[in-house]
C-alpha cells in the first residue's frame, strides 16, 4: 500500500518521540517540539500534491493561481516537443517526457519546499489551494469545542516553535545582563505531539473526505 500523507507525518512524530525519548535534556525537548510542528508541513505538502495529481482535470481557483516561474514552463515546453520529436527514444525517455504533468509534479514539490504551512494561518491558505475552506470551524464542530480555542493552541505551539528555530529559545529581555533560555520540560512537548497528532488526524478526515471545489 502506498505510503499517505498521514503515514508521512505520523513518522515525523514518531521521530521526534524517539529523540524526546532519549534523555530529559531541555534542548531535545527543543529539538523535538520543531521536528513535531514539521509534521503539519510534511502532512500538508504530501495532501496538496495528491489531491491536485488526481484532480487536475478540475482544478480549485485558488491553485489556478498559484505562481509558476516562467523557466520551469519553458522547460516544460521543451521537454514535450522534443518528446513528440523523437522517433527513436532511449530507454523510457519519450514516456516520461510525454507526460507533462511529471513536470508539473516535479515543479509543485519544488515550490513547496519553500513554503512552510504550521500557523492557523498558513494551513488555511495550504487548505485553499485544494479547494476546502472553514477548516478550523469544520475541526471545531466534529471535536465539540470552539475554533478560537484550536487556533490559540497552535499558534502558541508555532511561536515557541520560532522562538527556538529562530532566536535560540534565549529569553528576551529589554537589557540582559547573561543568557537566559525560555521553559521547557519534555512533558511539555510530549502533550504538544500528542497534541498534534490528533490534530494532523482531524485534518486528513477533512482532506479525504472533501471535494474540490
Amino acid at each position: 500500500m502506498p505510503v499517505t500523507s498521514l503515514d508521512a507525518a505520523i513518522s515525523c512524530l514518531e521521530r521526534a518521540r524517539k529523540v524526546l525519548s532519549t534523555s530529559s535534556n531541555e534542548d531535545l525537548a527543543r529539538m523535538a517540539l520543531v521536528m513535531g510542528l514539521s509534521a503539519l508541513d510534511t502532512y500538508l505538502h504530501w495532501a496538496i500534491l495528491k489531491k491536485v495529481y488526481e484532480k487536475k482535470d478540475s482544478l480549485p481557483t485558488k491553485f489556478k493561481k498559484l505562481k509558476v516561474e516562467f523557466g520551469e514552463l519553458a522547460t516544460l515546453a521543451n521537454q514535450t516537443i522534443a518528446a513528440q520529436q523523437d522517433e527513436k527514444p532511449k530507454d523510457n525517455q519519450k514516456k516520461k517526457l510525454s507526460r507533462p504533468w511529471v513536470k508539473v509534479k516535479l515543479t509543485l514539490q519544488k515550490q513547496l519546499r519553500y513554503q512552510t504551512f504550521q500557523s492557523p494561518r498558513q494551513i488555511d491558505t495550504a487548505m485553499n489551494l485544494i479547494g476546502i475552506s472553514s477548516i478550523w470551524s469544520t475541526i471545531a464542530t466534529k471535536r465539540g469545542e470552539k475554533a478560537e480555542v484550536i487556533i490559540t493552541k497552535l499558534n502558541k505551539l508555532y511561536d515557541r516553535r520560532n522562538q527556538i528555530a529562530h532566536e535560540g529559545d534565549l529569553h528576551r529581555l529589554a537589557r540582559p545582563r547573561n543568557i537566559s533560555l525560555n521553559e521547557i520540560s519534555p512533558k511539555y512537548t510530549s502533550d504538544a505531539l500528542d497534541w498534534l497528532e490528533k490534530l494532523i488526524q482531524d485534518i486528513d478526515v477533512v482532506v479525504s473526505t472533501s471535494h474540490i471545489k
